[in-house]
């Protein structure tokens, strides 16, 4: 099955009603793009070797972690706990990477770095707040989850050198595991993630090289059109 498609005619509409799975945006504008390539320079800069790895449950690997079975087992917890009791309402229980912004008093060698994104670029995009600043190895991954816990319209930039990774999603229109590929250099997603059971979006994702993801929360269907309008314009 492929993802929905849509236009812009009939786009906030759809993105009002919230039963749709994520999706792709083309970044077509040139400024996005420029600000973009900006940031990985940057990150290429500083070392990631210096960041401390979120390894959550080292019984799960990326590929478990993404899987239909891992995912089944979840779907059939009431209750989803961690290896040690930790409650997850809608986080992931497995996880390999490194989010900066989880983080605030660490990475000092980051923090300008971080405050570019988590401030200056969430304020450029017109977003209510910095989601994700998270870094993932060349085996890292995010298990199946739902974010639940933090509902709202999601756009997530991810990037890496080769496109040698993926997002999986559970549809909500039909129940089936669809795959997003990534492909090189950077791409755009945007998803709507429900706090009801019926509107979860369940999503993983894994990769087989260094990885950054960035996501960004905005505050309604209107502003998140205006958003996705403007990426994909060819007028910087």
């Amino acid at each position: 099955m492929v993802p929905l498609t849509r236009s812009k005619t009939n786009l906030l509409r759809l993105l009002e009603g919230k039963k749709y799975d994520t999706f792709n945006i083309e970044i077509n504008n040139p400024w996005f793009q420029e600000r973009l390539d900006g940031i990985i320079k940057t990150c290429k800069k500083l070392d990631p070797a210096t960041l401390e790895l979120d390894n959550r449950d080292p019984t799960i690997d990326k590929h478990y972690g993404t899987s239909d079975e891992y995912l089944h087992k979840l779907l059939k917890q009431k209750e989803r706990r961690g290896p040690r009791g930790e409650h997850y309402p809608g986080w992931p229980q497995a996880i390999k990477g490194c989010d900066i912004g989880a983080h605030p008093r660490k990475f000092l060698e980051w923090s300008r770095f971080k405050k570019d994104i988590t401030y200056t670029f969430c304020r450029e995009l017109g977003a209510q707040q910095n989601a994700l600043l998270c870094y993932y190895p060349e085996d890292g991954f995010i298990g199946w989850h739902n974010n639940s816990n933090t509902p709202g319209y999601s756009i997530l930039f991810t990037w890496s050198e080769t496109g040698d990774g993926c997002y999986k999603m559970k549809s909500k229109i039909s129940d089936e595991v669809i795959t997003l590929n990534d492909k090189p250099g950077w791409i755009c997603r945007h998803g709507y993630y429900g706090e009801r059971e019926s509107n979860h979006q369940w999503h993983s994702a894994l990769t087989n090289e260094p990885r950054w993801s960035i996501a960004f929360y905005l505050r309604n269907a209107e502003m998140t059109k205006m958003f996705i309008e403007e990426i994909e314009s060819t007028d910087g």
